[in-house]
Order: structure tokens, then sequence, then C-alpha cells
């Protein structure tokens, strides 16, 4: 007589628990590595580097040393342009 082969016990909610929060986390951490690279980039410095930064130290860490480090790209220069409002009469009666 042959024996009947076990079926796998399904996961319990415990063990689901542990996945999901498993999960929750690891996304957590990439996306605070996705924003120290993101913070990185826009201060002109290189974002893989201060994302692997993060990755190996902490995303806390390395954000708070890119806050505390001056942007290589400098001053931003911006130009204003003439409102194109001064040309209605209404907003002009209205100005003064």
């Amino acid at each position: 007589m042959t024996a009947i082969r076990k079926l796998p016990v399904p996961l319990d909610y415990q063990d689901w628990f542990s996945i999901g929060l498993l999960f929750v986390l690891l996304a957590w951490l990439l996306a605070f590595i996705a924003l120290a690279f993101y913070v990185a980039e826009e201060k002109g410095r290189s974002g893989v580097a201060w994302g692997f930064a993060a990755l190996f130290f902490t995303p806390l860490l390395a954000l708070i040393a890119l806050a505390a480090l001056p942007d290589k790209l400098g001053q931003i220069g911006v130009t204003v342009e003439p409102s194109e409002a001064d040309e209605v009469p209404e907003y002009k009666w209205r100005k003064g």
C-alpha cells in the first residue's frame, strides 16, 4: 500500500504578517535610497555614489550629509519677464 503524501501546510497569519512587514521595510529603504539619489543629483553631486553611501551606511545619515554640503551648481539665475497683465486695460484701472 502506498503512503499518502502530506500536503504542505499553508502559511498562518504570523508568517504573512512577517512577510508583509519585511516587504514594507524594504520598500521604505529603497524609497529613502532613491530620495538620497535624487537630492544628490539636484545638488550637482553624484547620485550613484550617494545612493551607494545611503545603502551601505543609512539613508538618513546620507541625507543629513547632503543637507550640510553646499550646492555644486552655484546660484541659479532667474529672469523675470514683464507680465502680460500690464497690457490689459482693466488691470491698469485696478492698479491705480
